[in-house]
């Protein structure tokens, strides 16, 4: 059982490394898969528990979490694909825009404005007053 769910886990992955340590008494295993070249590397999963917890759950630990990986991994894939899509259809769009600029009706000049007359002064009503 533990080396048919580890070999499930290899298939997907170049190399994954397994520590182990104590830490009091409890048993602290680290599973650290390294991805093939051109994908990243999956989080690593870190489990602390007692042995006797470990010998009943590790299996099913193992196997969810490499479940989970590959579901991220599935989620990033479709992201990926989804990115380049987008990207592509961006390109495509500013090239077009780029090949046939819009034209611009040119404006007339607007006329000078004419010259306003002078004022002429007011009539001297000093004799009025």
């Amino acid at each position: 059982m533990f080396f048919d769910e580890l070999a499930e886990l290899l298939k997907d992955y170049a190399v994954t490394t397994m520590v182990f340590s104590m830490d009091g008494e409890r048993m602290r295993i680290n599973v650290l898969p390294k991805a093939t070249e051109g994908k990243s590397d999956p989080i690593p999963l870190s489990l602390c528990a007692s042995p006797a917890e470990l010998n009943v759950g590790f299996m099913d630990a193992m196997k969810s979490y490499r479940e989970r990986i590959a579901s991220l991994a599935e989620q990033v894939a479709e992201f990926e694909k989804q990115a380049q899509a987008a990207a592509k259809e961006a390109a495509e769009k500013a090239k077009a825009k780029t090949a046939t600029p819009a034209k611009t009706p040119a404006k007339k000049p607007e006329p000078a404005a004419a010259p306003q007359k002078a004022k002429q002064p007011a009539e001297d009503l000093g004799d009025l007053f």
